[in-house]
């Protein structure tokens, strides 16, 4: 049933003109504790590098204002026919670069490689449970402006999400995920945890604890 509020919200596909506003939430959601231009950095190689993977992109936003209040990037494998190397990974190596050259770009880098070596040790560990099955799709970034939550947007970007998976005969897919995140959103979802690991900031007190779901696409109504 969709509730009134869910019903002011509608979704498009992501275009370039969306990247600053993601960017910023990125920033704002996981990378505050750093200066400029660090964390704005840290955010922009996180986000080209999602970008990167990702073989569809859904944004949902308020019908009144047009404002972008959440992101949904998704991968199917079988359709990703660009080269290893495309143009957002270009756009995140040279943010890479940039981030080297600041004050702090070096603990910032140390961050991003830790999370995504974490993440590569999570998926390992999945596939092993699977029998060494490989995941044909992955759940790439979801992300809800905080001012947005309660108005369903979460739910309607990952339907819609689902829809796109369903319709190109995918069944099962994955995400990664952490305790800053709404992690009980996954489980109401049905998505089982497969693997956690904890991951220490050196540079701080932060910890947080990283963990890959495993979930299964509803049929198609």
């Amino acid at each position: 049933m969709m509730n009134d509020r869910c019903r002011d919200v509608t979704l498009r596909r992501l275009t370039a003109g969306d990247d600053a506003e993601f960017l910023a939430m990125l920033r704002k959601a996981w990378y505050a504790e750093h200066p400029e231009p660090c964390g704005r950095l840290m955010a922009e190689v996180d986000w080209q590098g999602c970008l990167a993977r990702a073989t569809e992109a859904l944004v949902a936003v308020d019908a009144t204002t047009g404002s972008p209040l959440g992101v949904i990037l998704v991968r199917v494998d079988a359709l990703d026919r660009r080269p290893a190397f495309n143009r957002h990974r270009r756009r995140a190596a040279l943010a890479g670069l940039r981030l080297a050259a600041t004050r702090g770009g070096a603990r910032g880098l140390a961050e991003l490689t830790a999370i995504d070596l974490t993440d590569r040790r999570l998926l390992r560990e999945a596939v092993g449970k699977r029998g060494g099955r490989p995941y044909p799709a992955e759940i790439v970034l979801f992300i809800v402006a905080p001012e947005a939550r309660g108005r369903g947007v979460g739910g309607r970007l990952f339907r819609a999400a689902m829809a796109y998976l369903g319709e190109h005969d995918v069944d099962e897919y994955f995400l990664f995920t952490d305790t800053g995140c709404d992690v009980g959103f996954y489980e109401h979802q049905g998505l089982a945890r497969m693997a956690a690991r904890d991951l220490a900031d050196p540079g701080s007190a932060y910890a947080s604890t990283f963990f890959v779901y495993e979930g299964r696409v509803p049929p198609l109504p």
